[in-house]
């Protein structure tokens, strides 16, 4: 069930009437295993008719096509990846906003969620709302968790590399060990995307970060050199 629409129309434009949207086939589960299945809603009330374009793993296919306000676009069975969507209006052609949804690198294999489309793509015109984003429902509960924003990148044609992450969950340091590689890069970004901007050093292929001052929840970790790049994620617990 989504709450979506205007409780008071005044300062909103357009100001479709305050109600609740009801998916009557909601799931916890994925409907196969290895997939994830999502399920996508537009409650953005100044949004237009969108498409959802996925880039990083379709080159390009159309996965949801002309969804309008206040519509459901069913689940979405999808191989459990780390997907790159794009937002366009109608014809597919104008983008409104590019995002990560990381379903492999979150372990979000076998498990069912929504995507829920919310906020104001002009706040001005809107009470100076909070902007356009994609926020995911967990099978499990609590709050909503943002979608990051995709950056540009010129990544795909560097080697991607594992790496081996301990104590997860931490609570006072964690260390990341991978092979013999220089690393240019360090970084630890919440779910939201934002940088965390912690202290690290790199010594015989061991990276260690103090997590004193981080929040609980759920970090990604993103590691690149002149030829490689690697990303792996990590629990702080409280």
């Amino acid at each position: 069930i989504v709450a979506s629409g205007i409780v008071n129309p005044a300062g909103y434009n357009p100001a479709p009437a305050f109600n609740l949207e009801v998916f009557a086939g909601g799931r916890e589960t994925a409907s196969a295993s290895g997939n994830t299945d999502v399920l996508v809603y537009h409650g953005s009330t100044d949004a237009p008719t969108v498409d959802v374009v996925e880039t990083a793993v379709t080159g390009g296919a159309t996965i949801v096509d002309d969804l309008a306000y206040g519509q459901f676009a069913g689940y979405l069975e999808l191989p459990t990846a780390d997907y790159r969507i794009e937002v366009r209006d109608q014809t597919g052609v104008v983008t409104v906003a590019s995002y990560d949804a990381p379903l492999a690198t979150l372990q979000l294999d076998n498990a069912a969620l929504a995507v829920i489309a919310s906020g104001f793509l002009n706040p001005a015109n809107n009470s100076n709302g909070p902007a356009f984003g994609l926020y995911v429902a967990l099978p499990s509960g609590g709050a909503l968790i943002p979608l990051p924003l995709s950056m540009p990148s010129a990544t795909n044609d560097l080697e991607r590399i594992p790496v081996n992450v301990y104590p997860n969950p931490a609570t006072d340091f964690v260390n990341i060990e991978l092979p013999e590689r220089t690393v240019k890069s360090f970084r630890v970004l919440d779910i939201a995307g934002k940088e965390m901007g912690v202290e690290s050093q790199t010594k015989d292929g061991m990276i260690t970060f103090n997590t004193s001052k981080l929040n609980a929840g759920l970090y990604i970790l993103e590691i690149s050199g002149e030829d490689f790049i690697s990303s792996a994620k990590v629990s702080i617990k409280r």
